[in-house]
């Protein structure tokens, strides 16, 4: 909590410093969508605020959430003078789960997140040269990993969209909808919620023309379905 105490003190603080420490302790992620696209500084302290006000735990997937969220845009000087906006992190997610990726897509994507953190260490450090060629250097790495990244969604891109048909297939819709319901009817009790969405999978499987086990409906009948 200490940190977010110093970057609330500084007269100037930088957006990207406490935009990454929102993303380490909230775990609201439509807020930290929100607010990575519009840069709003007022409900970033606003957050922040409170954060510093509950307390509450690190979040275990921050690094996830910034990498995905985090969008910077750094003026740099050209040899012309002109400034020129470098965009170093488009905020992206995968179409499928990642889990549902084979392994050497699983290790593309885990790249992407890496080159998403080096370009983050890179742009502090062209922050600080203190000379045109110095940051001249650490922008061209910037656009180097820019590429990195961008080859590795196109990877991602062209291989989810063929998994992705695969999960949404009309199969695979009915073996989720049956283990829903099998996971379902192992709790004691089910919420209002749950029970709505047990009938709604049960409607979609009798429409398909698919069937459950004798096993499975007898349980149904018992929980009043």
């Amino acid at each position: 909590m200490e940190e977010i105490r110093q970057w609330m003190k500084e007269e100037n603080p930088d957006f990207d410093q406490g935009f990454t420490l929102f993303c380490k302790y909230s775990r609201q992620e439509s807020l930290i969508r929100f607010i990575s696209r519009k840069r709003d500084m007022v409900a970033l302290r606003y957050q922040l605020e409170k954060i510093l006000k509950y307390n509450p735990k690190p979040n275990p997937f921050a690094k996830k959430n910034f990498a995905r969220y985090m969008v910077a845009q750094i003026p740099v000087p050209q040899k012309s003078e002109e400034p020129k906006e470098v965009r170093l992190v488009v905020e992206r997610e995968l179409k499928v789960h990642l889990e549902e990726l084979p392994e050497d897509l699983q290790r593309v994507y885990l790249e992407i997140l890496e080159n998403y953190k080096e370009q983050r260490i890179v742009h502090e450090k062209m922050k600080l040269a203190n000379s045109d060629t110095g940051r001249g250097e650490f922008r061209e790495k910037l656009i180097q990993l820019g590429d990195k990244i961008k080859a590795g969604w196109a990877i991602l891109d062209g291989k989810s969209n063929t998994i992705q048909k695969k999960v949404s297939s009309p199969a695979a819709q009915i073996n989720s909808a049956r283990a829903f319901i099998t996971k379902a009817l192992k709790k004691e009790t089910l919420t209002k919620e749950q029970r709505e969405g047990i009938k709604t999978r049960l409607e979609f499987i009798l429409a398909s023309g698919e069937h459950l086990s004798k096993e499975t409906l007898a349980k149904l009948k018992k929980r009043g379905f």
